[in-house]
């Protein structure tokens, strides 16, 4: 978690920050795996698995943005997205929605993962886990660092008028397909988190006696 936030803050080029926050969310995901096991509790080990498919959405859709801003915009380095949001407004608009979703702002699937894994760890109610609970908190606070400067480039007004490519209907859909989707997780999580419950109760089983 620490390493992929800390490294993801250093980061000049898009893919790169977006490489290493899936880094900081295989943490998440390996903290509630291993709190579920260590103790014997399923809700952790329902909450990674929630946080596995939430992030798959969330992080396809942030890369098929980014990568749409570099095809048509040539723009590799953050730094040169600025005002992307009047040059390509469908893809920025998404790329809004992975990464609001991505630092947990709700009511987006990324808020929805987040919530699970942090009640997963504090209902344990040992003092280990509560560490643990804490260092996700702190962590999920930096990788904000991150998220939001980012957000704030693309939606930023430009300096001077820009073209505005048109985008494939074939790189449109995807993107706004994935977008309901992490929309849609996080106001209703009922249905992924009762198949990540399922989940969770049958690794159990084959965790620590």
């Amino acid at each position: 978690m620490t390493l992929g936030n800390l490294m993801a803050l250093q980061q000049i080029y898009g893919k790169r920050l977006l490489g290493y926050s899936s880094v900081a969310h295989l943490g998440y995901v390996l903290l509630a795996l291993g709190l579920g096991l260590a103790y014997g509790r399923p809700e952790p080990i329902s909450a990674a698995l929630f946080m596995i498919a939430a992030h798959a959405a969330m992080k396809g859709l942030a890369f098929l943005a980014k990568g749409t801003f570099h095809l048509y915009c040539d723009a590799s380095l953050i730094a040169e997205l600025d005002g992307m949001l009047h040059r390509l407004p469908l893809t920025t608009v998404c790329f809004v929605v992975a990464l609001t979703g991505l630092a947990a702002v709700p009511p987006l699937a990324g808020f929805a993962a987040k919530w699970h894994i942090l009640v997963g760890a504090v209902g344990i109610g040992h003092v280990g886990a509560g560490l643990c609970a804490v260092a996700f908190l702190v962590n999920s606070l930096i990788s904000l660092g991150y998220y939001l400067p980012l957000i704030g480039r693309v939606i930023r007004s430009p300096e001077a008028a820009l073209s505005r490519p048109i985008v494939s209907p074939w790189m449109r859909l995807p993107m706004i397909a994935l977008a309901v989707l992490v929309v849609l997780v996080g106001i209703i999580p009922g249905p992924l988190m009762r198949l990540s419950q399922e989940g969770g109760a049958f690794l159990l089983k084959w965790g620590p006696r």
